[in-house]
């Protein structure tokens, strides 16, 4: 019962120090989002954003009343259409 109680301890002792270092605040680069505020919201990240994160956007943030909200990134990219025509010589 006291290794339980002493592990339950320990493990709420890690969640608040990895909470810690939350700290909207101190972030360098932030930018509001508007939009519908129960519902779905898309974006277009600006050059500032991208210029301003990781390569791989890995420390994007999205945070409502100071705590994080899930969110997916989609990548458009363009399309390129490769065709194949046979094609003859007319003189």
């Amino acid at each position: 019962m006291i290794l339980r109680s002493r592990s339950l301890v320990l493990l709420l002792a890690a969640c608040a120090m990895l909470r810690g270092d939350f700290a909207p605040g101190d972030w360098k680069l932030r930018r509001a989002i508007l939009g519908d505020a129960n519902g779905l919201t898309s974006i277009r990240l600006d050059r500032a954003v991208y210029a301003g994160s990781e390569a791989n956007l890995s420390d994007l943030r999205v945070v409502r009343d100071g705590r994080d909200l899930p969110y997916v990134i989609e990548t458009v990219t363009e399309a390129v259409l490769l065709e194949r025509r046979r094609g003859s010589v007319i003189d």
